[in-house]
């Protein structure tokens, strides 16, 4: 599994602009699998009991914000989910990872990987095999 700290510290080190929510209770992560009637990931899990949500540079990773698995607001896996299928009609097995007007990240209840949904043509693509890979690929560079 990966090291969100030691990847953290690292871009930090490297002169990254790095924000972190902190981290996420079992309860909390509960709360937003049931909100949201989906079983994340084991490493989603993992990165939200250790990190929360994550920034770095431009890059977000959505989550669970201040101990509020159903916040409304930025950087939140809920709501980002919720702008995105009242705005963009991301389907409703669809769960926003790192939003974008044209093109968010999600994760789909039906896979494992990572997806691309492409707002104009409402199709979705799979980009990474695993949060994991993903983080490696898109965030982690």
């Amino acid at each position: 599994m990966i090291d969100f700290h030691k990847l953290i510290e690292d871009a930090s080190a490297a002169g990254q602009d790095v924000w972190a929510a902190g981290p996420a209770s079992v309860t909390h992560i509960e709360a937003l699998e049931a909100a949201l009637n989906i079983q994340l990931p084991a490493a989603y899990r993992k990165f939200l009991q250790e990190v929360g949500a994550l920034s770095i540079n431009d890059s977000l990773v959505a989550g669970i914000i201040d101990g509020s698995p159903l916040l409304m607001e930025g950087s939140s896996l809920y709501g980002e989910t919720l702008h995105s299928r009242d705005e963009q009609q991301l389907p409703a097995d669809l769960f926003v990872l790192q939003p974008d007007e044209n093109a968010p990240y999600c994760f789909s209840a039906s896979t494992d990987g990572v997806l691309c949904y492409q707002v104009n043509t409402k199709s979705a693509k799979q980009i990474a095999s695993s949060f994991e890979e993903w983080l490696r690929l898109f965030v982690f560079v």
